[in-house]
């Protein structure tokens, strides 16, 4: 009988031998820790940069100038329109052609320039100036001349009975004529007190004018 448990308990000692020895072999589990995560770091938004502005220029700004006023291609020059002579004999004196003048827009002398016609001036030695504008500008143009010629002044027969006459003007000062033809002359001078010396400058005017 106590052999037998003997037996029994050899077998049974050596599992426990056995059991004893595996959970010694066997190593703890460890716990691992993740490492923490990290984010990439957020690039910061970048300013625009502004287009750079160009400074105001200190340039002056160019003003538009009127164009003078050209004559018609087949019109005559104002030599030929008036030479001097002419007005020597009329007033005395010795007179210049002022090469530089240019008629103030709006102004008789400046519509029929501007219309086919010629604006000139002259200079008396030591004296005043004596400006002229001739041409056949256009029944239009003719007609609105007369109105206004006639609103500023008082008619005159003193070159002749087909031609129609207006004195206007501090003294007669200015003179308007209109020709049957469609012509317009207007003369400006203190010299036309007496408009009556005018008349050899009317008739070869008129006579210069293309028919």
């Amino acid at each position: 009988m106590t052999h037998t448990v003997a037996r029994l308990a050899s077998p049974l000692a050596a599992i426990a031998v056995i059991a004893l020895v595996g959970c010694a072999s066997t190593p703890p589990a460890t716990s691992v820790t993740p490492a923490p995560q990290t984010s990439a770091p957020t690039n910061p938004t970048t300013p625009a940069t502004p287009a750079p502005v160009d400074p105001p220029s200190s340039q002056p700004v160019s003003t538009p100038t009127e164009a003078p006023t050209q004559p018609a291609a087949n019109a005559p020059s104002c030599d030929e329109l008036l030479p001097t002579d002419v007005l020597a004999r009329a007033f005395g004196g010795t007179f210049k052609l002022n090469h530089s003048y240019s008629p103030a827009t709006s102004t008789p002398e400046h519509r029929i320039a501007e219309n086919g016609g010629v604006a000139c001036e002259w200079v008396q030695a030591g004296g005043p100036t004596f400006a002229l504008a001739a041409g056949i500008p256009g029944e239009s143009i003719v007609h609105a001349g007369k109105s206004e010629a006639s609103r500023a002044g008082e008619t005159s027969d003193v070159f002749g009975p087909n031609r129609t006459t207006y004195l206007s003007g501090p003294g007669g000062s200015i003179v308007d004529v209109f020709g049957d033809a469609g012509a317009w002359i207007h003369m400006t001078s203190s010299l036309l007190s007496e408009p009556g010396r005018a008349a050899s400058i009317v008739t070869d005017v008129m006579q210069a004018l293309p028919s």
